[in-house]
């Protein structure tokens, strides 16, 4: 026997000539074999028991071009055929089994197979004139070797290359069809899962080169899915109204045109780049010239608002300290003239009296202190003195605190609370103040003989404050301004409630500093509620302070509420 020279290694690419190198090992003595495109389970098998270098294998991928057809035709408006196209039969069997097996996955098809003996372009016309793309959907396999086939021995074949073969395909019917062929995409059928050769050869070949850089882990074997291509006609997809969106993202498309860009790329870039540098210069220029003009504009409505904003606060502001001034001056006027006199002293009258200058005095302080507090927020100077608090008995001294001056305007103030203790860090004199204000805004605003909510809830890890009145209420244009400092909705010096138009500036920034919000909601003529949340923090191994000294700050808050 004759024996084949030293090779460095074979490459054995297909069926035949692998079975061939089985059956004949002997010929190649302990040359290193590559076997490539092995498609019969039963070479792989015993080139497994010879100890072959590597197989790389080829599959039909039935499942997988299943699968993708699924996804594309996955919502039908009528039942659908799927028909597998394939060779002979007798060659066939386990690919037919493996295409009838998936039909109760994809109950949306009528699953049938046509076989082909490729006598003739007559013999394929009359096989499938019959199918149409209303209906149904064809999924040829691209034919291996027919050498094993009987039936195919059997016949002649007018057919000189399997190129005439998948075009007569092509010409016999107008209904869609996928393919393993790439030949049988680039001719004019939609796509799929491919028999990818060049896939392959290039496997092989990377595999063969590390073998010979004497390199470990080299695969025995590479599974057929792993030499396969997606690949789509782009041109029967629009034909078919098939979605990019339905196929994978690695997917090969063929027959693309060429878009303007690919085709003028260096015409099209070169005018991008000058249209850019021309428009950055024209941008340059723009701004040079504008710039000066833009800033000057700005700068003049920035003073033209602050003036606006000081006009509006030293009025505000004037009036309000005109007014204890006045009435101070006159009481001491008056005690004054009855003093030179030598006038009864009517004790009464003199308590009276100072209690008037006293509560003029408390009003004082409050503006000269609501001043000193936004200003000293203006300038980043924050500070809490905080204390671990039984909060809720806090709130409800300060409620109860303003309930005779809620009386003398015949108003009703309801406490609600969900919790009857709650310790929270806060400062104290803050939560006092933020409680007033909004109390003061609510009687100032209320009718007489209606009622002002104070609830108290908790919502997780947040203490909700509501306060709501039933009064004058806010338009929706003008809410957005309510915690603007020195803002007033009535503006004039006529309005009916005093104030210097800074006390909810200083809620929302007390607020503020204690991490938490304060909210709106408000309808002209019907109400007002103002909620604050903030969150339950406690000072670790902190003292809690449950009985809360009595607070000055009532007087201090609402010496301007007129009755």
């Amino acid at each position: 026997m004759e024996i084949y020279p030293r090779f460095d290694a074979i490459v054995l690419s297909d069926d035949t000539a692998a079975l061939f190198a089985i059956k004949h090992k002997e010929l190649f003595k302990d040359t290193p074999m590559f076997m490539t495109s092995i498609n019969d389970e039963g070479i792989i098998n015993e080139a497994k028991k010879l100890d072959i270098e590597c197989i790389v294998e080829e599959n039909s991928p039935i499942s997988q071009n299943i699968e993708i057809i699924g996804n594309i035709y996955s919502k039908p408006t009528n039942k659908l055929n799927l028909i597998l196209v394939t060779g002979p039969d007798d060659i066939y069997p386990n690919e037919i089994e493996e295409f009838y097996s998936l039909q109760d996955k994809y109950k949306n098809f009528n699953f049938k197979n046509v076989t082909l003996l490729f006598k003739d372009e007559k013999e394929i016309q009359s096989k499938l004139k019959g199918f149409n793309k209303n209906k149904d959907i064809l999924f040829f396999l691209m034919p291996t070797s027919f050498s094993n086939s009987k039936k195919y021995i059997s016949s002649s074949t007018n057919f000189s290359s399997m190129t005439q073969i998948i075009k007569a395909i092509k010409d016999s019917t107008d209904a869609p069809i996928f393919t393993t062929s790439r030949s049988g995409i680039e001719i004019g059928m939609i796509g799929g899962h491919t028999v990818d050769l060049y896939k392959q050869g290039e496997i092989t070949g990377n595999i063969i080169n590390k073998f010979f850089n004497g390199e470990k882990n080299i695969p025995k074997e590479v599974k057929g899915e792993a030499t396969n291509s997606l690949v789509f006609n782009y041109k029967q997809m629009i034909k078919y109204g098939i979605s990019r969106g339905s196929i994978s993202d690695d997917v090969e498309l063929v027959s693309k045109p060429d878009s303007i860009l690919s085709k003028y790329k260096n015409i099209i870039i070169l005018s991008v780049i000058i249209f850019i540098i021309t428009i950055i210069f024209t941008i340059i220029h723009y701004i040079f010239t504008i710039k000066t003009n833009k800033e000057l504009k700005e700068a003049k409505k920035i003073a033209e608002d602050a003036n606006r904003l000081k006009d509006s606060f030293i009025a505000n502001i004037s009036h309000e300290l005109r007014t204890p001034v006045n009435v101070i001056s006159s009481t001491a006027q008056l005690m004054k003239k009855k003093v030179d006199n030598n006038d009864t002293i009517n004790i009464e009258k003199i308590n009276s009296n100072i209690n008037m200058i006293e509560q003029n005095s408390y009003r004082l302080t409050r503006l000269i202190n609501n001043i000193i507090d936004v200003t000293k927020s203006d300038s980043g100077e924050k500070s809490l003195i905080l204390q671990n608090v039984e909060i809720i008995g806090l709130i409800e001294n300060a409620v109860l605190s303003v309930v005779p001056f809620a009386e003398a305007k015949d108003i009703n103030i309801i406490f609600d609370t969900e919790y009857e203790e709650l310790i929270m860090a806060v400062d104290i004199d803050k939560i006092d103040r933020i409680i007033l204000n909004l109390l003061s805004n609510a009687i100032k605003f209320s009718n007489n003989g209606s009622d002002v909510l104070v609830n108290l809830m908790k919502d997780k890890d947040n203490l909700i404050i509501e306060i709501t009145d039933f009064g004058v209420g806010i338009s929706e244009e003008n809410i957005e301004f309510i915690f603007e400092k020195f803002t007033q909705i009535d503006n004039g010096l006529t309005r009916l409630n005093e104030g210097s138009g800074i006390g909810l500036s200083i809620v929302k920034s007390f607020v503020k500093m204690h991490k938490g919000n304060i909210n709106v909601k408000s309808k002209l003529g019907k109400g007002t509620t103002f909620k604050i949340d903030m969150p339950i923090n406690i000072i670790e191994n902190g003292k809690i302070m449950y009985n809360i000294p009595e607070m000055n700050s009532t007087y201090i808050e609402f010496s301007d509420i007129y009755f």
